[in-house]
């Protein structure tokens, strides 16, 4: 599947049960794929479990402030996207595109969408964690993302997640 030159990125939120057992499987589906060279299969599995399954999914949906949207290269769903406000910052939990959509532009699209959604709700920057492996972060930093700080967080089950925090501020 390929964006051609006249597709725009599409975003419909998820909501609902079937919605949100749909982006689970997705999860599923591209943490697979993403970062088995980055971390363990047991750790993939491990926060799937704990932050992508259906329970956690809705947990976070009803009851943290969460917000999810699928995104659509042309009809067909590319990823998804979440985010959670933060004071006075968007924080971007979940940037992920299956393998066959990447380095289509839709990236990009999506953190402009969110800095979007960010000035909608009168917050005034973007952060977001991203693996110190992840080949993504050249595509955070040409959009304006600055590293701010490195972290290495306890995620329980014996696993660590090896991070960068990176933060864009907003224009008004």
């Amino acid at each position: 599947m390929t964006l051609d030159e006249h597709d725009e990125p599409g975003f419909v939120a998820v909501e609902g049960d079937t919605a949100i057992a749909e982006l689970a499987r997705l999860a599923a589906e591209i943490w697979q794929e993403a970062f088995t060279y980055m971390i363990s299969g047991e750790q993939i599995s491990y926060m799937l479990e704990r932050f992508q399954s259906v329970p956690a999914l809705t947990r976070q949906i009803e009851s943290e402030g969460y917000r999810y949207w699928f995104v659509s290269a042309g009809s067909e769903t590319a990823g998804y996207l979440g985010v959670q406000p933060r004071g006075e910052t968007l924080f971007l939990s979940k940037v992920y595109l299956l393998p066959a959509c990447r380095g289509q532009g839709l990236g990009t699209a999506m953190l402009r969408f969110a800095a979007e959604v960010a000035r909608q709700m009168g917050l005034r920057r973007l952060e977001l964690t991203v693996n110190r492996k992840n080949p993504a972060l050249g595509l955070y930093q040409r959009e304006g993302f600055q590293i701010v700080r490195q972290a290495v967080a306890d995620i329980g089950g014996g696993f660590v997640m090896d991070d960068y925090i990176l933060v864009r501020e907003l224009d008004s």
